[in-house]
């Protein structure tokens, strides 16, 4: 659970006594008008459609649901933390994570919103993270107490030079001409450095996660030092009940066996289709497997126009250079994760495990960025 705060009567903002409590159901309308004067109405319109899905169907909950937060000022909800939970693969232990979501406080009661949320961070049983769009933004945690756990970086692969050139608004000669050292590049990178690729696995389209994708998860967990649970029932909930997104599962065969999948999806941005993979899992051992799902990714993404494919992942060293071998060249930073290790003195050295770490691996999966954003 999360820690409880004593009501406090702020002496800096707004007038009035402030609190912190656990969600409660009929809080939901109120709070969405909050994001919606905060983001606007179109993120309050897509936060209508997904809240249900996202907070009260989530199967990682611990009995007793999520652990979102209010905050009230004199009794009125004035902020929100939405915490949405998961469970953490670190060495041969699964710890439970609150995973921060949205962090919306009306512009006149922030100063002592922010100082309460420190408070619930450092109070909490477990662990707590949550994603920053920028460093800016994480500073403000880490000033509070956090500290930095990696930094999502989004590895691109430009499939259709030319066409991504233009949209960007190139000269169309300069576009010619930039497309040939984009192509070759590229091209000798895949075919220096990505190594084998394993042609015998067969590639198939999935629209649900049956029990095979449990006896993969215990197969191939092993081989992960540190990773968010890939149950069959978190994937069902992530990528096939997902309300505001399509994805498509592209699952390989050995022998008519499960050994691994990617998971893809695909929009358009104004004149040009992006891509992403949104996530990709094969025992850490198989290169030969990740660099024939992300083939077939490729090949997915062409069938459908795309110019630019995207993979965000963390600063996983080996993921990273996997992606760069199969072509993935540009890269841009895209988000900051922080996190906390709360009150429970057995999570105190997870801290180690988690600062700056180069041996988590997270992707689109694990965070809301796919969703919300």
């Amino acid at each position: 659970m999360l820690g409880e705060v004593r009501p406090v009567r702020n002496e800096t903002a707004a007038p009035g006594v402030y609190a912190m409590r656990r969600f409660l159901p009929e809080d939901r309308e109120k709070l969405l008008d909050i994001l919606g004067e905060i983001w606007g109405g179109d993120f309050r319109a897509d936060m209508a459609r997904t809240w249900s899905w996202k907070y009260d169907r989530n199967p990682h909950h611990l009995p007793g649901g999520h652990n979102s937060m209010v905050m009230t000022c004199d009794g009125e909800p004035v902020g929100f933390l939405g915490l949405l939970s998961t469970w953490m693969k670190v060495d041969d232990r699964i710890f439970p994570i609150a995973w921060g979501s949205e962090l919306a406080l009306l512009k006149e009661h922030r100063p002592q919103g922010y100082r309460f949320f420190l408070e619930i961070a450092s109070g909490s049983e477990k662990l707590i993270a949550g994603t920053a769009s920028s460093y800016d933004l994480a500073r403000l945690p880490i000033k509070f107490g956090a500290f930095e756990i990696t930094r999502l970086v989004s590895c691109k692969r430009m499939l259709r030079p030319l066409r991504f050139l233009r949209a960007q608004g190139m000269n169309p000669v300069l576009a010619v001409l930039g497309t040939a050292p984009i192509s070759l590049a590229s091209g000798l990178v895949r075919l220096v450095l990505r190594g084998p690729v394993d042609r015998s696995a067969t590639i198939e389209e999935v629209g649900d996660f049956g029990p095979e994708f449990d006896d993969l998860w215990e197969e191939i967990a092993p081989t992960f030092a540190m990773v968010a649970v890939r149950d069959r029932a978190f994937l069902n909930w992530r990528f096939r009940d997902c309300p505001n997104r399509r994805y498509t599962t592209l699952a390989a065969r050995r022998s008519g066996r499960l050994a691994g999948y990617v998971i893809v999806r695909e929009e358009d941005a104004g004149p040009l289709r992006r891509g992403f993979v949104v996530d990709l899992m094969a025992s850490q051992d198989d290169r030969a497997l990740s660099n024939r799902l992300l083939e077939a990714a490729d090949s997915w993404f062409r069938s459908r126009g795309v110019a630019e494919a995207t993979c965000t992942i963390s600063n996983h060293r080996g993921f990273r250079r996997m992606l760069r071998n199969n072509g993935y060249l540009f890269t841009s930073a895209r988000a900051w994760i922080t996190g906390h290790c709360g009150c429970r003195p057995e999570h105190a050295p997870l801290q180690e495990h988690f600062e700056h770490s180069t041996r988590l691996l997270m992707t689109r999966a694990d965070t809301d960025l796919d969703y919300n954003y």
